[in-house]
C-alpha cells in the first residue's frame, strides 16, 4: 500500500508532544505503583494486571496519532488523497483501541473498590458497575463495527452498496455515556469514605484522590464538543487533530488518575519512617537497652500498622456494625475517634518501662 509523508502541522506537532510526556508520566507511575505494591507486600492485585493490560492500548493509540500526523492530519482530504486507504481503517481501529482502554481502566478501578471496601453496600455498587462498565463497551464496540453495512465499507470506499448511519451521534453517545459512568465510579466510594473513623482533613485528602478523576470527565466534556465539527465523509483529516489529539489523552490520563491514589501508601509509610528516624536521633539520652527495646517495640507497631488507610478504617466501620448487631454497641463507642481507628499494639509493648537519663546542660 502506497502513501506518502506529509508536513506536519504545528498544533498536530504539539498535541503529539503533550501524549509523548504524558504517556512518559504514565509509564513511570505505574512502575512506580507496582514498585509500591512490592515494597509494602500487598502483591499484585487484578486491579493493577487490568491497568497494565491498559498499556499497549494507550501506546497504540499514541502510536496512531503519530502516524496520523505524518499522514495528514490537519491537511485537507484533497491534499491526502493517496493516503485515504491507510487512514480509513487507522481509524476504525483507533475507535475500538479507545472502548477496550477505557473499559479495562475502568474495571480497574472497581477492581481497586473492590479490594479495598468490604460493606456490603459498597460491594453491591462495585458489581452493578462491572455490568455497566461491560455494557458499555461492548455495545458500543459493537456499534463502531457494524454501523456501516458492508463493514469493510469504513476502510473501502469501493464497496458496493456501502453506507453508514450517523457515525458523528455514535461517537456522542460513547463519550456522553462515558462521562456518566466515569461520574458514577468517581462518586462511588464518597459515601464510605464520609463515614469514616478519620480526621475530616484525611477524609478530604482521600475523596480529593478519587475525585482526581474529573480531569477525564474536563477531557470528556472537551472532546464532545469537538466532535461535532470531525467530517467524516467530506473533509476528515482536516477536521480530525483535536478529536485524535483528545481520544489518545484521555486513555492515559485515566491511568494516570487510577495510580495516584494508589501511591498514597507509600506516602504514610514514608511519613512513618521520617518520623521513626527523627524520633530515634532525639533520644539519644536513652541507655542502649531500652533504645533496643523501643527500637524494637516501635518496629511492631510499623508492621501493626494498615498502610491501606481506606481498608483499615472500613474494616472499623465493619466491625462496629458487627458488634452492635451483636449488642456489644456500648462498649464499642458511638462516633469516630483517634482511639477507633490507632492499630492495637502488643501488650508487652504498653507496659515495657523506658528510662530516661536527664542530663543537666
Amino acid at each position: 500500500m502506497e502513501f506518502v509523508y506529509f508536513p506536519v502541522h504545528a498544533d498536530v506537532q504539539l498535541h503529539l508532544v503533550i501524549n509523548i510526556i504524558i504517556g512518559c508520566i504514565v509509564f513511570v507511575t505505574v512502575a512506580a505503583r507496582l514498585a509500591a505494591r512490592h515494597w509494602l507486600g500487598t502483591g499484585i492485585g487484578l486491579d493493577d494486571i487490568l491497568i497494565v493490560a491498559s498499556l499497549p492500548l494507550c501506546y497504540s493509540l499514541l502510536g496512531i496519532q503519530g502516524a496520523f500526523s505524518r499522514l495528514g492530519s490537519g491537511h485537507s482530504i484533497e491534499e491526502v488523497a493517496v493516503n485515504v486507504p491507510i487512514i480509513l481503517p487507522l481509524t476504525f481501529a483507533f475507535q475500538l483501541l479507545y472502548l477496550l482502554a477505557l473499559g479495562l481502566i475502568k474495571a480497574s478501578i472497581l477492581c481497586f473498590y473492590r479490594r479495598v471496601f468490604v460493606s456490603v453496600r459498597t460491594i453491591i455498587s462495585v458489581k452493578v458497575m462491572y455490568i455497566v462498565v461491560a455494557v458499555w463497551a461492548l455495545s458500543h464496540s459493537l456499534a463502531v463495527v457494524f454501523i456501516c453495512k458492508p463493514v469493510r465499507f469504513q476502510w473501502d470506499l469501493t464497496a458496493q452498496n456501502g453506507k453508514c448511519g450517523d457515525q458523528i451521534k455514535l461517537f456522542q453517545s460513547i463519550i456522553t455515556t462515558n462521562i456518566l459512568t466515569d461520574a458514577a465510579i468517581m462518586i462511588l466510594p464518597i459515601h464510605t469514605v464520609l463515614h469514616l473513623s478519620m480526621r475530616k482533613t484525611e477524609k478530604v485528602a482521600v475523596i480529593a484522590c478519587f475525585l482526581i478523576g474529573m480531569l477525564c470527565i474536563v477531557a470528556a466534556i472537551l472532546r464532545l464538543y469537538y466532535v461535532t465539527n470531525v467530517d467524516i465523509r467530506g473533509n476528515l483529516t482536516a477536521t480530525m487533530p483535536i478529536t485524535v489529539f483528545l481520544a489518545a489523552f484521555e486513555p492515559n490520563l485515566a491511568v494516570l488518575c487510577a495510580s495516584i491514589p494508589q501511591l498514597r501508601p507509600c506516602y504514610t509509610r514514608y511519613r512513618q519512617n521520617r518520623a521513626t528516624k527523627k524520633s530515634s536521633q532525639g533520644s539519644s539520652g536513652i541507655s542502649d537497652v531500652h533504645k533496643e527495646s523501643n527500637n524494637s517495640s516501635r518496629k511492631k507497631r510499623n508492621i501493626a500498622v494498615e498502610l491501606d488507610t481506606i481498608h483499615m478504617l472500613e474494616h472499623d466501620i465493619e466491625d462496629k456494625r458487627n458488634a452492635s448487631e451483636n449488642g456489644d454497641a456500648s462498649s464499642l463507642g458511638g462516633g469516630a475517634s483517634e482511639r477507633n481507628i490507632t492499630p492495637a499494639f502488643d501488650e508487652e509493648d504498653r507496659t515495657k518501662p523506658t528510662t530516661w537519663n536527664v542530663r543537666r546542660g
